[in-house]
């Protein structure tokens, strides 16, 4: 049988596969903005969650760094670490800077959004046997804790300590550099490495 569609009935098709699409294609549409927050953060969770297994599997085996030696290793110093999208870059799009003062003052600078004293972390840093705990008041958590080991390059690996929680015993930093007392940024993030 041969139907013949009139111009109005094209129209109408037309219009309900549009609908099907942008219905199929814009879920977004129908959570509110705070859910819609909510699901990207989760999967963004997963996503680094996942990602942090594979580089923590992959990380160079590295001798733990436990009491005065931890101690030593922090005070006084500032731990650089260099964000680059590619290896290749001659300069990071982000640098940060984790001073711990002799004294169990902590504070956290960066080239994009703590480039000044206004603008910087301010906490307190202790060891306790093994783990490096940084409590800073403005993030209104928990301290975040570390155990820190040595790897065979000089490189400082930061290894999560939160029992319970899923980013437990994973790598999470890699600091290359170190320097004597608290550093200023040089430079200022272009804002368009970050889109």
């Amino acid at each position: 049988m041969h139907m013949k569609l009139g111009r109005r009935h094209i129209v109408q098709w037309v219009g309900v596969l549009q609908l099907v699409w942008m219905t199929a294609a814009c879920t977004e549409m129908f959570y509110s903005d705070a859910q819609n927050a909510g699901r990207k953060s989760a999967q963004a969770r997963q996503d680094a969650l996942r990602s942090m297994k594979v580089s923590s599997a992959q990380a160079d085996k590295a001798q733990p760094v436990v009491g005065n030696a931890l101690v030593a290793l922090l005070s006084g110093n500032t731990h650089v670490e260099a964000f680059r999208k590619r290896a290749d870059d001659s300069k990071p799009y982000l640098t940060t800077y984790d001073y711990y003062a002799p004294d169990g003052i902590f504070i956290g600078r960066d080239t994009h959004s703590r480039r000044t004293v206004e603008y910087q972390d301010v906490g307190r840093w202790k060891v306790e046997a093994d783990t490096l705990c940084v409590d800073l008041p403005a993030w209104k958590a928990d301290p975040r804790c570390y155990t820190i080991r040595l790897a065979p390059d000089g490189a400082i690996q930061y290894w999560i300590r939160q029992p319970g929680d899923p980013f437990d015993g994973l790598l999470t930093r890699n600091v290359r550099v170190v320097r004597r007392g608290l550093q200023t940024p040089e430079y200022t993030s272009d804002p368009a490495a970050f889109r």
